[in-house]
């Protein structure tokens, strides 16, 4: 168990990362393609007076292992926005330093000092910009004197460092707008759906209790409708009549329910904010049911989703709401998809695997482009008119916060086939009581 000053570092740095989401497997291929090869040109094609092979090969390893971030085990997942954090310190700030300073302060590596200023500020936010750039300064500096390197600059020092400043200082203003535009846009979102679900929830309790408060007198008025019928009363009201008033209660209460449903989806969605505290050992069939029973389905829509329900379940360590809500945006965009084709259906299946258990989930309607299909999980991201960007951003952050990740497999005009993985555990063998129901006001 970490000390309790780690656990809270550890849960900040897990924060930012998710929170700024980086562009981890683009960086990694960049770099691992840009240490080595700017070691050739600078060594053979336009020699500079100083480089060094075996620090470019420390970080071009470094971006290689963020390449195969969905291979790394599973007991190392959670230690991966550490390690990302680590790369970055290392390959544009500590780096960057040394060989500038090893260069003695040449104009090649001051622009390559800059241009990792500007690397930093693009891929990370700006609290996390003002901790590495400095850290990584003073580790390139202690590096560079325990190598008996002696500061001393080619040419004019105090315009040398005035550039390096005024760098780091645009870096810094660009590193905390790009944030601040992030979270006003985050906010601004959170608070209208805050507004929204508020502004919802009371006429729908109030609905909800309405129609409850009715149903109540329904067995009194049944049976006076029946007395009245034995003594040949005249009565307006037929049998008929009384299952019509029943059933478009029940309709009601469904409809209240269903967009309670909606409203937490939405929020939860807005949130981005996992707790991995507290799970539990939860069934993937019994998820699936749950989602599929408490969905807002519109009209024949229920009929399009075909879920082979398997008698060999699978268990996971994790939390039931959160896989539901998962599954809530994954439905939702389909419905999307195939209405806006006009054909299609769902298909939900599950396998059972060693490393993994998977789950499933594909739609029939038209697919994702291409283009498109790299960044469907990024935060913000959408080509829908009524999309937020938020809903795939919210399912992969489940889904590494369990240990496991969530992929997307397409061809376009043909079908969109969702694959979410749970980490196997053979331990698990009880199931603890399932939450039957969706928390209506959370």
């Amino acid at each position: 168990m970490l000390p309790k000053f780690l656990r809270k570092a550890k849960n900040a740095i897990d924060h930012k990362f998710q929170e700024s989401t980086p562009p981890v497997t683009a960086f990694g291929i960049f770099g691992l393609i840009n240490f080595p090869l700017f070691y050739i040109i600078w060594r053979y094609v336009t020699p500079t007076e100083y480089s060094n092979l075996p620090m470019r090969l420390v970080a071009a390893v470094l971006c290689l292992f963020l390449i195969f971030k969905k291979k790394w085990p599973r007991r190392l997942q959670p230690f991966f926005p550490l390690y990302w954090y680590l790369t970055i310190t290392y390959t544009l700030s500590l780096f960057g330093t040394f060989m500038f300073l090893k260069n003695h302060g040449s104009a090649t590596w001051l622009t390559n000092a800059m241009l990792g200023l500007f690397w930093l500020m693009l891929v990370t936010d700006w609290i996390s910009f003002m901790v590495i750039l400095p850290l990584g300064i003073i580790l390139g500096l202690a590096f560079y004197k325990l190598n008996g390197g002696i500061i001393y600059f080619e040419g004019n020092l105090v315009g040398t460092f005035s550039n390096y400043i005024w760098a780091v200082a645009i870096a810094a203003v660009f590193a905390h707008n790009k944030e601040k535009v992030q979270t006003t846009k985050l906010q601004t979102i959170k608070a209208i759906g805050g507004s929204i679900a508020h502004e919802l929830r009371t006429p729908l309790r109030t609905i909800s209790l309405a129609v409850s408060s009715i149903k109540d007198f329904f067995p009194a008025l049944l049976e006076t409708l029946q007395i009245a019928k034995k003594e040949n009363l005249p009565v307006p009201l037929t049998v008929r009549d009384y299952e019509t008033m029943l059933t478009a209660c029940d309709d009601i209460e469904s409809e209240t329910q269903a967009s309670f449903t909606v409203i937490n989806m939405l929020l939860m969605n807005v949130s981005q904010s996992i707790s991995t505290s507290d799970l539990k050992t939860c069934s993937i069939n019994h998820c699936i049911d749950e989602a599929i029973r408490r969905y807002p389905f519109d009209i024949d829509e229920a009929k399009l989703v075909h879920w082979d329900h398997h008698e060999d379940d699978f268990l996971f360590k994790g939390k039931e709401l959160l896989i539901i809500h998962v599954l809530f945006n994954l439905m939702k965009n389909a419905f999307y998809q195939i209405k806006s084709a006009r054909k299609g259906d769902i298909h939900i299946w599950i396998e059972k695997g060693t490393k993994y258990n998977l789950l499933h989930f594909k739609d029939t309607a038209k697919g994702i482009s291409p283009k498109i299909l790299p960044h469907i999980f990024d935060r913000f991201f959408t080509k829908t008119y009524h999309g937020t960007g938020i809903g795939l951003a919210f399912c992969q952050v489940v889904m590494e916060n369990l240990g496991g990740k969530i992929t997307c497999d397409s061809v376009e005009g043909k079908y969109a086939e969702f694959i979410l993985y749970f980490p196997t555990n053979p331990d698990l063998k009880v199931i603890d009581q399932p939450n039957n129901g969706i928390d209506s006001n959370p």
